[in-house]
């Protein structure tokens, strides 16, 4: 078995007095995929902020291809090549709102080819879209390519069926 190619051990974060993380510890061999699966509130999200510099943990060490980034700020860890980017669903709502139908659909649809987001935040992305305007069409259209397509579903639709199809 090879060295982990990103690996944390003993990661710690508070927020004044709430712990966030307590002694968090992971490995991920290269050409992997893990996960990080928890409960709300779980420090999921911290964890991540921890990993790309835009949290400064408290204890522990981060390690990518052995080389340690630990406390790296975000503009350092983007460099090594672990990126976060924020693009969320409010802001989402606020370029869809307001758009015709027509362009709101090939806008929608090519947004949530690029904006991917768990299947669990479907329900709530709906109500939000619905309730701040964006028509039902467009609503959709957004849904329904966001986990559905990808770039290379598009370049294998285009080499078979031609751009009208894809």
């Amino acid at each position: 078995m090879s060295a982990a190619f990103l690996q944390g051990e003993g990661i710690a974060l508070h927020f004044g007095g709430v712990t966030a993380l307590h002694d968090v510890s992971f490995a991920g061999e290269r050409g992997s995929l893990f996960t990080i699966i928890g409960p709300n509130g779980a420090g999921k999200t911290s964890l991540f902020n921890v990993i790309t510099g835009l949290y400064r943990m408290d204890a522990g060490d981060i390690y990518l291809d052995g080389r340690r980034i630990s406390y790296f700020p975000p503009h350092a860890v983007a460099r090594v090549g672990i990126v976060r980017t924020f693009f969320t669903p409010e802001r989402t709502r606020r370029i869809l709102a307001g758009k015709g139908e027509s362009a709101g659909n090939v806008f929608a649809a090519l947004l949530g080819i690029v904006t991917p987001f768990c299947s669990c935040s479907a329900v709530p992305l709906f109500i939000g879209f619905v309730t701040s305007g964006v028509p039902l069409g467009v609503t959709f259209s957004f849904l329904v390519s966001a986990p559905m397509v990808n770039e290379i579903a598009l370049v294998l639709l285009f080499g078979l069926f031609g751009w009208k199809i894809a």
